[in-house]
């Protein structure tokens, strides 16, 4: 995905805008295939390279989770932590909202919020020639199957 410098700064200042609106620590969004496109706030010493690739990893599998109870997909993980939580969005077919946030975040606040970016987004990403809302890479599929492939033994 090409994203050009407007698009990026746009973006950026969108993700900057939930970190302060919600009081989160930092925001990643990333592609399905865990590709790192931008990051806001706060990220210490959380390898975001790393955050991405398992973050869409995490998201395959919970994919293949959702089909074996037969849902078409679940579009929101969530997990808490003693101090730091992780919420996981899926915008559009493509990519992926990581929000990294504390005790002092609101649920009900970063779910309105991330809902109204998860738009913006969409907003600013439209403005991009060429990018149409479809599955991407065949890969999905491969780590998909390999993952059913893994659980049909259990």
């Amino acid at each position: 995905m090409k994203i050009e410098n407007e698009q990026m700064e746009q973006l950026e200042e969108v993700l900057s805008e939930l970190i302060w609106k919600t009081s989160s620590k930092s925001v990643f969004l990333v592609d399905i295939n865990g590709e790192l496109i931008a990051i806001a706030g706060y990220t210490g010493n959380i390898n975001a390279v790393a955050l991405a690739s398992l973050s869409a990893s995490h998201f395959a599998a919970t994919v293949a989770l959702a089909r074996m109870l037969s849902e078409k997909q679940f579009t929101v993980l969530f997990h808490k932590g003693l101090s730091e939580n992780i919420d996981i969005n899926r915008v559009g077919n493509k990519l992926l909202l990581i929000t990294i946030f504390g005790q002092k975040t609101v649920l009900g606040i970063l779910r309105e919020e991330t809902e109204k970016t998860i738009q913006k987004i969409n907003d600013i990403l439209s403005q991009i020639p060429g990018i149409e809302e479809k599955p991407i890479k065949k890969v999905n599929n491969t780590l998909r199957d390999e993952i059913n492939n893994l659980l049909k033994d259990m």
